[in-house]
């Protein structure tokens, strides 16, 4: 019972981490110089608390620290990626071919040139003649067959839940500790706030 309380009150205590990530993250501050700084903060701290014996409150704050700076940056990174899709798929071709131009250097030096590029994709339902038509064609080579890890895993642990094991000659298993981390509503709160 102590040891929780201490853990408690432990975690709960406004350190200077805290502090200087949350102002980072209210103001939306991420840059890539701040991104090195707050890695050699997180780096230094995680050393600190290896010194310190880690300590379970301690290291459970870092990984909720870590965390929501990490969804903070993948929310960014998912608007980022949409914006660039729509330039370089839409917005700029259009603008290419509505002013006749092959080629545009930036101030900067940069060079953009539209250019075509072909994709293809097997049709789900024509899968076995796709297959048929690349091996007649001498283009085998192409065809891969891919289980997803993820996916293996998933059934790995069901089969375990049922007491079925996978075949030790023909894969592998391991457990693996990991962590999960449920947000309290204030945590929540503040990621989804702007």
């Amino acid at each position: 019972m102590a040891k929780k309380a201490a853990a408690q009150a432990a975690s709960s205590q406004a350190d200077p981490f805290s502090v200087q990530m949350k102002s980072i993250l209210d103001e939306g501050r991420i840059t890539f110089a701040g991104i090195r700084h707050w890695n050699r903060i997180v780096q230094s701290l995680l050393d600190e608390a290896k010194d310190r014996g880690d300590v379970a409150a301690e290291l459970v704050q870092l990984y909720s620290y870590i965390r929501t700076v990490k969804e903070h940056i993948d929310e960014l990174f998912k608007h980022t990626d949409t914006m660039l899709a729509a330039l370089v798929s839409v917005r700029i071709p259009e603008a290419f071919e509505r002013e006749q131009l092959q080629t545009l250097t930036t101030a900067e030096g940069d060079r953009a040139t539209v250019v075509q590029k072909l994709y293809a994709s097997i049709l789900a339902e024509k899968r076995e003649q796709a297959f048929e038509w690349l091996r007649d064609n001498g283009h085998e080579s192409l065809i891969t067959e891919v289980v997803n890890a993820q996916t293996l895993s998933a059934f790995a642990r069901a089969e375990a839940e049922q007491g079925r094991e996978l075949p030790e000659e023909v894969f592998t298993t391991h457990q693996k500790p990991t962590v999960t981390l449920t947000r309290s509503k204030a945590t929540k709160a503040a990621i989804a706030a702007p």
